[in-house]
């Protein structure tokens, strides 16, 4: 199981940030899919999403579902906002797109008095396009949204675990963290599931077999494994104290 989330860049609106998230969950072509170029992943969901993160308070609102499957072509990361008076427009498209096409962009806006999203078409959405520009204090880059909710925890994105596509024993979701399938957030997710006490096992006994792996390897076998496994065995460690 594989997780992909992309953020828009945002924009400062007092204490609020307000941003775009591309959540999918997919899962990499197995055997025979695989041939004769790689494959395709398998899409089992994506949800694309308009957040306020407000900066004080420290907390996220998920304010609402935009998309449930983002468009060829799409793309969160080219994306402009702006306010008026209670009003944040926003567009997003790929970087293919031209702001003389404006059919290549999605545009929409989110009132904040009636806490609805609401189109924005013809020459609103025209002039939307042409004021596009990343300047300005109040416009935050890709990288500044990431840091500003780094730490915001997973449940408050209200997105589905990657969990909930898969159905395993308990025995075999620790073989997957000493093992390393999926990605850290498939991982992570088994880990928060362990603290909860919706998967039965032992983070020591885990943290365990992933140190007689390491032992087991050597040279550049050894180093890869050692990097990769170190932010699973970290949380484990963090979780059996």
């Amino acid at each position: 199981m594989f997780t992909s989330r992309s953020l828009s860049g945002g924009l400062v609106v007092g204490d609020s940030i307000y941003f775009l998230a591309d959540y999918t969950l997919y899962r990499a072509p197995r055997g025979i899919a695989r041939f004769p170029d790689g494959g395709r992943a398998r899409r089992l969901f994506e949800s694309v999403c308009l957040y306020r993160y407000d900066r004080a308070a420290d907390r996220l609102d998920q304010l609402a579902v935009l998309l449930e499957e983002l468009p060829p072509g799409l793309s969160v990361a080219t994306s402009y906002f702006e306010v008026d008076d209670d009003v944040v427009r926003f567009v997003f498209a790929s970087g293919r797109g031209t702001r003389e096409d404006p059919d290549a962009w999605y545009a929409a806006a989110w009132n904040t008095a009636t806490g609805t999203v609401e189109p924005v078409t013809g020459e609103t959405k025209t002039g939307l396009l042409g004021r596009f520009t990343y300047d300005g204090e109040e416009r935050l880059r890709i990288g500044d949204v990431t840091r500003a909710v780094s730490g915001v925890a997973f449940d408050a994105w209200r997105l589905p675990s990657p969990l909930d596509y898969v159905a395993k024993s308990d025995r075999a979701y620790a073989d997957d963290l000493v093992a390393l399938r999926g990605d850290q957030p498939y991982r992570n997710a088994i880990i928060d599931a362990i603290a909860q006490g919706r998967i039965d096992a032992d983070p020591a006994a885990i943290i365990r077999r992933i140190d007689e792996r390491i032992a087991s390897r050597d040279g550049v076998d050894r180093d890869a494994y050692e990097l990769f496994s170190r932010e699973t065995r970290e949380r484990l460690v963090a979780l059996s104290r």
